[in-house]
């Protein structure tokens, strides 16, 4: 009699932890959009001094003002897995004719350099670009762009980036949903205890966990109510310990894989230079000490001007010792004195208009700066240094 009790209420438990688990994953799919969106607004112009800038309902609009220089915007960042998206959408409207579209982007492990593939337009007027046919859109995609070329100076208007889920039916999307959780973080320059998820737009193990305890706990105290069983403390800890021992599975699950990412990434290197090359963002971080051969030795004033977002701020500072750095994308102009030094690391939304000597930079959010400056040295797509000159 004792022993068809405890195969019950364990029956009960296993039940209400699988029918939780289910039930978890069904309110997010229901309430989430699958597909990643970005508006106009969400993009900043990173050669905005040739080009007119103004907001509006339906996006962003931009107009040459002369030249066939392509027209480069950078995506608010958001991390992508690759894996769960298979075409990418961008509504352009204006321009006589048409121009063409590029789509770029950057992974995790290689934050320096930049892929991209040319988008077609399709017959209801949207640029279209199938991922699946593009090796190199795989692992995690850390930034998104658009490159508009054609060399007429009409107008025109974007209104959107859409990134398309890979939609095969309810249980394609149940497993992706799942996938997105289990995908382990590797190293993402916070600690090593903390872990979001694979996809930035779920709600985090850590909830997810918790709403599933929930749900499982609310199921079994209903089902032991409505049939009459009894309930039992033990049960109900066995449910919470149930999602604590998930949540340390996976944490240990990714411990391990950082570990071994670590391996492949530094085994052979045997010096600090070395080491140093290899880490991530590693390309960085030596732009700035290329740079800091052009400044003086004694410590110096520099503004950092980058998009990039996260610790990598930080860490362009700590490699920027002796001088003292500050990072910054959109600074006040009235903030510069005549001999501060500015490094440009790519992506950036400024650019050096030679023929003034000074240094643009535009945001549809915060406006347009300048600021006169010399050209101190620089490396194409890795940096350039400037110094800020007395004005005329």
């Amino acid at each position: 009699m004792r022993m068809g009790r405890v195969l019950r209420s364990g029956s009960l438990v296993v039940g209400s932890l699988v029918s939780g688990f289910l039930l978890l994953h069904l309110v997010v799919l229901a309430v989430s959009d699958v597909h990643l969106n970005w508006r106009g607004s969400d993009f900043t112009v990173q050669n905005a001094g040739d080009v007119v800038i103004s907001s509006n309902a339906d996006g962003i609009a931009l107009r040459r003002t002369g030249g066939q220089k392509p027209i480069i915007l950078t995506a608010a960042s958001r991390w992508v897995d690759a894996a769960l998206y298979d075409r990418a959408i961008v509504r352009l409207e204006g321009g006589s004719p048409r121009p063409s579209v590029v789509l770029a982007w950057a992974r995790v492990e290689q934050p320096g350099k930049i892929h991209s593939a040319p988008m077609r337009l399709d017959a209801s007027g949207r640029y279209v670009l199938d991922l699946r046919t593009q090796p190199e859109w795989k692992s995690r995609v850390t930034q998104l762009g658009i490159v508009v070329l054609g060399d007429r100076a009409d107008p025109f208007t974007l209104n959107a980036l859409t990134l398309l889920f890979r939609d095969a039916g309810m249980a394609r999307r149940f497993v992706h949903l799942w996938q997105g959780w289990a995908a382990l973080e590797g190293w993402s320059l916070a600690s090593v205890n903390f872990t979001i998820s694979g996809r930035g737009q779920l709600p985090s193990p850590v909830m997810a966990a918790g709403i599933w305890i929930i749900l499982s706990c609310a199921i079994y105290l209903l089902v032991a109510w409505r049939f009459r069983i009894r309930t039992s403390i033990v049960a109900l800890t066995i449910i919470l310990f149930a999602g604590w021992l998930l949540l340390d599975l996976r944490w240990q699950m990714d411990m391990l894989h950082q570990n071994i990412s670590t391996w492949k990434t530094f085994r052979g290197k045997s010096t600090a230079a070395e080491k140093r090359d290899a880490e991530w963002g590693g390309s960085l971080f030596r732009a700035v000490d290329e740079a800091k051969a052009f400044m003086d030795a004694v410590p110096q004033r520099l503004i950092i001007f980058t998009d990039l977002r996260g610790a990598i701020p930080s860490y362009l500072v700590y490699h920027s010792i002796p001088h003292n750095a500050v990072v910054t994308a959109a600074p006040d102009p009235e903030s510069f004195r005549t001999g501060d030094y500015i490094l440009v690391v790519p992506p950036a939304s400024s650019v050096y208009q030679p023929q003034e000597s000074r240094l643009v930079w535009v945001y549809p959010s915060y406006g347009t700066g300048a600021v006169p400056v010399d050209l101190v040295g620089s490396r194409p797509q890795r940096f350039a240094l400037f110094r800020v000159r007395k004005s005329d």
